[in-house]
């Protein structure tokens, strides 16, 4: 028996068209740097006594699928990952026209933007997904996923991190193929920002400029080590039926939950945060938004010669109303003191959006 590594592992997701059926064809890579998926057998006997030196011979009463897939976030494969988790698009456009920098029209170019949401409380199912995972040696398929916990890891000076929790239907044996399409350069936090705003902010402009991705204004942003943002869907395990067989039926998903954790250098605004939002009598609310982009650049040349850089890859997460829940800095030695706070999503009549998150893509396709 020989041993096989890691690193001849391979990872793909498509969304699915029917619950529980495996697309054809080849799906889109993951970025995975480790999975977790798998299939349980639970076994049972009989029961009875028996006049016997050994156990009864068992049987499968019931198979169940789950697992995690850890990933490095990438423009290949976000949206697939926002629609499976949060359920819903709530807009798509696409441009291909003059885009205006400082009163000057002059630059042809594509621009490309999709909002999603949380589903609405009477949609039943959230989007299902076949994940596909190559082992070195046997292909798998994995149907019926449903993403029941996704968080977004942003540490600075390092990539964005996604992991990705699913409940599933089906483990089967497959032979997979994977994309070969080229993929862009992953979403880095050193371009990143957690911008603030007034609670109830939920769109891009309330907190931003149009030099969003230049410096660190102090009155708009966080100066944060790390961001953690967790989306919670509250899925709930249907019980099984005649009908259900070995397998479970589709989960439904419950009450969602967002949360926010970010670890922060303590100061003397880190006090005046939190006597605001965490320690009053009466703490506000804020709307955060948390903010990163690829590697990959564009630059809008200005008749004006002023050049303006953004990433081509863009994702916006904005939490429009956040109860702090936490919120703690503690010395330790002669080390630096180091502090931290957590909020929560809430939604003053149950209708508002407890989070909106924005995929958008530039590219020029024309300079004049």
């Amino acid at each position: 028996m020989s041993y096989i590594t890691g690193s001849s592992s391979k990872c793909g997701a498509v969304k699915e068209t029917t619950y529980g059926t495996a697309p054809s064809g080849a799906v889109t890579p993951l970025r995975m740097t480790a999975e977790s998926l798998r299939a349980t057998y639970n076994r049972l006997d009989e029961g009875v006594l028996l006049a016997s030196k050994t156990a009864p011979q068992q049987e499968v009463g019931s198979v169940t699928v789950d697992g995690t897939v850890n990933t490095v976030l990438n423009p290949s494969f976000v949206d697939w990952l926002l629609e499976v988790s949060l359920g819903k698009v709530a807009s798509s456009t696409t441009e291909n026209g003059q885009y205006e920098i400082t009163g000057d029209p002059d630059h042809l170019m594509v621009y490309d933007e999709t909002v999603y949401n949380l589903a609405d409380v009477n949609t039943p199912y959230l989007p299902s997904s076949t994940v596909r995972v190559n082992r070195g040696t046997q292909g798998f398929a994995y149907t019926g996923m449903t993403v029941s916990t996704l968080t977004l890891d942003a540490t600075s000076q390092d990539f964005v991190k996604a992991d990705i929790a699913f409940n599933g239907l089906k483990e089967e044996t497959a032979v997979n193929t994977y994309s070969d399409a080229a993929v862009p350069g992953s979403y880095k936090c050193t371009k990143a920002k957690l911008w603030k705003s007034e609670a109830g902010s939920d769109e891009i402009d309330d907190f931003i400029d149009e030099n969003q991705w230049t410096g660190c204004p102090v009155d708009k942003t966080y100066d944060v080590e790390s961001t953690t943002l967790t989306i919670d869907n509250g899925t709930q395990t249907v019980p099984a039926t005649y009908c259900s067989g070995l397998y479970s039926n589709r989960p439904l998903f419950g009450q969602r939950s967002v949360t926010v954790a970010c670890n922060v250098p303590y100061s003397e605004d880190f006090e005046a945060f939190k006597n605001e939002y965490y320690s009053s009598e009466d703490p506000d609310m804020l709307a955060l938004m948390l903010m990163f982009g690829s590697k990959e650049n564009v630059t809008f040349i200005n008749t004006s010669t002023l050049d303006v850089t953004v990433p081509k890859y863009q994702v916006y997460v904005i939490v429009p109303n956040v109860s702090i829940t936490d919120s703690t800095a503690n010395a330790s030695g002669d080390s630096l003191i180091e502090a931290s706070f957590t909020g929560t999503a809430a939604s003053a009549n149950g209708k508002e959006p407890l989070i909106v998150i924005t995929r958008r893509y530039y590219e020029i396709s024309n300079q004049q």
